[in-house]
């Protein structure tokens, strides 16, 4: 996987700081996952819970996966791009 984002991921933000956002990608997979520096421990929990080879089974098209996650569900969101 590959990460390109505002901050290296052994650098600890700064306090008062706005969260960065990291953006990791599998280019053999298609997946992006884009997580924010302030993530709760609740998103974390569930991104390590995914079966990412299911998530890709069930991508609304064949072409990229991005997952965001959506605070008011509590949930990982999959959108597909082609």
């Amino acid at each position: 996987m590959t990460s390109a984002g505002s901050a290296s991921p052994s650098s600890a933000p700064e306090p008062g700081a706005e969260p960065g956002l990291a953006i990791v990608q599998d280019p053999d997979e298609q997946i992006t996952i884009f997580l924010w520096s302030n993530a709760s421990d609740e998103a974390l929990q569930a991104l390590a819970a995914l079966d990412l080879d299911e998530l890709t089974l069930r991508r609304p098209d064949r072409g990229r996966v991005q997952l965001v996650w959506n605070p008011a569900s509590a949930k990982w969101q999959i959108r597909g791009h082609e």
